[in-house]
């Protein structure tokens, strides 16, 4: 949560879109592909924001459920990207 929190202080105008859910035919996994465009216009914990635009940055989420409860969640995007598309790192 700290994390999400923190993108949106960075990235105000973050664009969330949900592109695809697979559900397992047990269904005790879930994944969520994902993507999200936003502009890097605030600062992220001590680094100063560059104005970059952040476009078409992907991920997945793995669920995964036990009973009625989420068990753990997976997070996967690629971070080189996102730095790079941020302006802090070369590319």
């Amino acid at each position: 949560r700290k994390h999400a929190e923190a993108f949106l202080v960075a990235m105000p105008d973050v664009n969330f879109s949900l592109d695809e859910v697979t559900v397992t035919p047990d269904g005790k996994e879930v994944i969520w592909r994902w993507s999200w465009t936003g502009t890097f216009t605030g600062p992220l914990g001590e680094t100063q924001p560059t104005g970059n635009k952040v476009e078409g940055l992907s991920g997945a989420d793995f669920i995964y459920i036990e009973g009625d409860k989420i068990k753990k969640i997976d997070i996967y995007w690629n971070q080189i990207e996102l730095l790079t598309k941020m302006g802090l790192m070369g590319g």
